[in-house]
């Protein structure tokens, strides 16, 4: 049995922590002891769920950095993993890891570092060559990583593993949900500045003009929600955009739209996509990251400019005005989800992964 930990950043709401859970739980626990160690207090709600399911879950806390990084190197040492994967942490967090000493370390990135400052950037390119492999979620991440960052690492160590996800009609209701008589159009993203909500907000007030009758509805939460408001309390569109706030499952809100907007500036695999397309809604979303690998322009969705609201709010109001478009779109969609994204497979493309790394 392989004797593998998950580190983490938190295990609140999020797309990473939302993917590991759905990765470990479905991994064959005979063959993989599993434990998840999480860098701060926050579990909720992913490590409760997780506690739950039986899994061993460390919560290192300290509000010194150090103590705490010298806490998960005593922990590590005690332990003493086969493989050790980091997913959502900052670079220096390989330096207890490896000083512990295990036989296989995993470095895991799921989003382009263009938000991140020069220092990053150097200890990025000092540290992430002394992993093993480095995991990334999209083509668009592994290719910022040897051509950006000018990561010193040989393209056969960076494994490009895609998002997985279970088919959300095998479980909700599937039964017909009441169709609205307006057109509905919802953004699931946390209230954060790449996610470029503005944008959204931007282009709802240009819809608004042509097809008074739509509904926006923002889903998620976050440090921007106030300043959101405000705007859309500046463009007088208060009446039909609502900021609903964090959903525990959206999939009837997605099931209930014509489409679904992805606005961000910078993306690695974005699971609102998979989720929206998996239910056949097409998606409009910015041609930044992993987005153009999963939507197909003009086929599952259409590819806008980032902050571009006229064209974001063009793609919208085809979808809004061409039914057939969208019928279209979404059964050819939910084809191509099933078929490239499914959690089986990723479940077992990163189990053959881990025993291969033992063997290299």
């Amino acid at each position: 049995m392989i004797k593998l930990a998950f580190i983490i950043g938190q295990l609140s709401h999020g797309g990473s922590e939302k993917q590991l859970f759905e990765l470990v739980r479905h991994m064959n626990r005979e063959k993989f002891n599993i434990t998840i160690i999480c860098l701060s207090k926050h579990i909720e709600p992913y490590g409760i769920k997780l506690r739950k399911l039986g899994f061993t879950l460390f919560v290192i806390e300290s509000s010194n950095k150090i103590a705490k990084i010298f806490k998960l190197f005593y922990l590590l040492r005690k332990e003493r993993f086969d493989i050790v994967q980091l997913i959502s942490c900052l670079s220096y967090w390989l330096i207890p890891v490896i000083v512990a000493g295990n036989k296989s370390t995993i470095f895991s990135e799921r989003s382009l570092g263009v938000w991140k400052p020069i220092w990053l950037y150097f200890l990025d390119w000092l540290l992430l060559p002394l992993s093993d492999f480095i995991i990334v979620n999209a083509k668009a991440i592994k290719k910022y990583l040897l051509t950006v960052q000018k990561i010193k690492k040989h393209p056969n160590r960076i494994k490009v593993i895609y998002n997985g996800i279970e088919d959300p009609k095998s479980i909700i209701n599937t039964g017909n949900i009441k169709k609205s008589s307006f057109p509905i159009v919802t953004i699931v993203a946390g209230l954060r500045p790449w996610k470029d909500h503005k944008t959204f907000i931007h282009a709802a007030a240009i819809v608004l003009k042509k097809a008074p009758s739509t509904i926006f509805k923002i889903i998620g939460d976050g440090p921007l929600r106030q300043d959101l408001q405000s705007l859309i309390d500046r463009l007088h569109i208060s009446k039909s955009v609502f900021i609903q706030g964090w959903v525990e499952n959206p999939y009837d809100d997605i099931r209930t739209s014509i489409c679904t907007v992805i606005s961000s500036t910078h993306e690695g695999l974005c699971n609102s996509i998979i989720e929206s397309l998996s239910l056949e809604v097409p998606v409009v979303a910015t041609k930044v990251g992993g987005n153009p690998e999963i939507i197909i322009d003009g086929e599952t969705g259409f590819l806008v400019k980032p902050q571009s609201p006229e064209e974001m709010a063009t793609a919208i109001l085809k979808l809004i005005e061409k039914s057939e478009i969208r019928e279209r779109m979404g059964k050819v969609g939910r084809l191509q989800i099933l078929e490239k994204f499914a959690i089986t497979k990723r479940v077992k493309e990163y189990e053959d992964f881990y025993f291969s790394c033992l063997n290299t």
